[in-house]
């Protein structure tokens, strides 16, 4: 397993910083040792339901703490270490920029190819700091109400070139609110047929599967 950071890789903080500002320079095919992860983020997910259809998502990141300390030294503007909400809103006003790569959210509905489903829309986007950890949630509506007993559906986090990790990591990151088809549950699974990083990573997915009789 790689460590989640190491200070001999580090990067200036405003070229990291840029990619969460909507820069595309970072996000450029990277080659060999460089195209590694450098931005760590745990990612949890609420799968939202109204009268068993999923009508939107709340996505969560919590980013990995060497990253979420170079936020703090480049927008700590009053210098008293942390990150007060005015200087949290420069980060709330530039993430329309992530929707150029479809906020690392890829859906999949029924028989389409991830990139047919792209987000480029979120709603409530706010950025906080978790304990010492900066962390953004966001949710994503949907183009249709899913009823996952009718159409398949999937939910990937990840960065194509794997500069970024973005991890769900276990089901203990899946909620599931509302009212819901019985019978149906969230489950992680490998995406075998579109792997990432030269071929070299299978991307998970939320998958929500039913028992249908």
């Amino acid at each position: 397993m790689p460590k989640r950071f190491d200070h001999r890789t580090r990067l200036p903080s405003s070229s990291l910083l840029g990619l969460f500002l909507g820069l595309a320079l970072l996000l450029q095919p990277l080659g060999g040792a460089r195209a590694h992860p450098h931005v760590w983020i745990d990612v949890s997910v609420v799968l939202r339901f109204q009268e068993n259809v999923l009508e939107g998502l709340r996505v969560v990141w919590l980013f990995d703490e060497y990253y979420s300390a170079f936020a703090v030294q480049d927008f700590d503007v009053n210098g008293n270490k942390r990150l007060d909400p005015e200087e949290l809103a420069i980060l709330v006003n530039s993430h329309d920029g992530l929707k150029d790569y479809s906020y690392f959210t890829h859906l999949k509905v029924g028989d389409l190819l991830p990139e047919n489903l792209r987000v480029e829309v979120v709603e409530n986007f706010t950025a906080e700091m978790n304990g010492d950890r900066l962390q953004y949630a966001f949710d994503v509506p949907l183009p249709e109400n899913l009823d996952p007993r009718k159409t398949t559906f999937g939910i990937g986090f990840y960065d194509e070139t794997y500069y970024i990790d973005l991890s769900v990591g276990s089901s203990r990151k899946l909620r599931v609110t509302g009212n819901w088809p019985s019978g149906c549950r969230p489950a992680l699974v490998e995406d075998k047929l579109n792997p990432i990083y030269f071929g070299m990573i299978n991307p998970l997915y939320v998958q929500i599967g039913c028992d249908v009789s």
